[in-house]
């Protein structure tokens, strides 16, 4: 793969005006596999935002919110960054590395809390390993990824 300019490899024709952009190349082989990892891990996605709509319940209800309830930003954080190193890889670009680092942290955190929750971990089983897999291809050096053709 040749190097190309990073405005290019972003979907930008003009890095001056962000409006002037033409479509993004999609990787099909890309595609197809993120949706095959995303659909069945949605129930657990699902499930999770219900985690993590527990502090908003708390705040609209008048509860105090407590330490147990930030869990929910933990959990939304993880899979806002999945879904971002996702539409990153498919696009073939990478993402800011804050993505990738902190989506793995916040993610090995809400696993390790909710192995007793084995079922929920086996819902999300397909994800976990795509998401392992982007933080690999996000943080590798950029001479790497470049010498390499997906």
């Amino acid at each position: 793969m040749a190097l190309e300019p990073r405005h290019l490899r972003s979907g930008s024709a003009d890095p001056l005006n962000p409006r002037l952009t033409k479509p993004v190349p999609v990787s099909g082989r890309r595609f197809a596999l993120a949706l095959a990892c995303w659909l069945p891990s949605s129930l657990g996605a699902m499930s999770s935002a219900w985690v993590a709509a527990q502090p908003l319940h708390s705040l609209l209800t008048g509860k105090p919110v407590q330490l147990s309830d930030t869990f929910g930003a933990l959990v939304l954080y993880a899979w806002v960054a999945l879904f971002v190193m996702t539409k990153g890889w498919v696009e073939d670009r990478r993402v800011a590395r804050h993505w990738p680092a902190f989506g793995l942290l916040f993610c090995a955190v809400c696993a390790l809390l909710m192995w007793p929750l084995a079922m929920a971990v086996i819902l999300v089983l397909p994800t976990l390993l795509l998401g392992l897999y982007l933080c690999y291809f996000h943080l590798r050096p950029l001479a790497a990824a470049d010498a390499r053709s997906d």
